[in-house]
């Protein structure tokens, strides 16, 4: 039951990625493309790590996994800052529909 419960955490994590794969073709602003990727990538991350934590048990693997799992969540949004930031100060705009004046 636990190994099943930890396959469906990877699946789930797998069908988030994919999602967001095909959501980053789909949009056509790079800052949309910048915040869609953060989200999905973070969710499927957690999926993924969690799923192959609990088909381990607990071990020095599992730590090991949670311990990437946790740096990532603390630097994946700020890599996504940066990037996004970047691209605003090299000069990215808005589409004409979206942009604020």
């Amino acid at each position: 039951m636990v190994i099943l419960f930890g396959q469906s955490l990877i699946i789930i994590g797998l069908v988030f990625i994919a999602f967001g794969l095909i959501s980053i073709l789909r949009f056509r602003n790079f800052f949309s493309r910048v915040l869609i990727s953060s989200k999905v990538d973070t969710v499927g991350m957690i999926c993924i790590m969690i799923g192959v934590s609990i088909m381990n048990g607990l071990s020095f693997f599992t730590m090991k996994v949670l311990l990437v799992l946790l740096t990532f969540i603390f630097v994946g949004p700020l890599m996504t800052h940066y990037i996004a930031r970047g691209g605003y100060y090299s000069g990215i705009q808005l589409n004409k529909e979206q942009k604020h004046d």
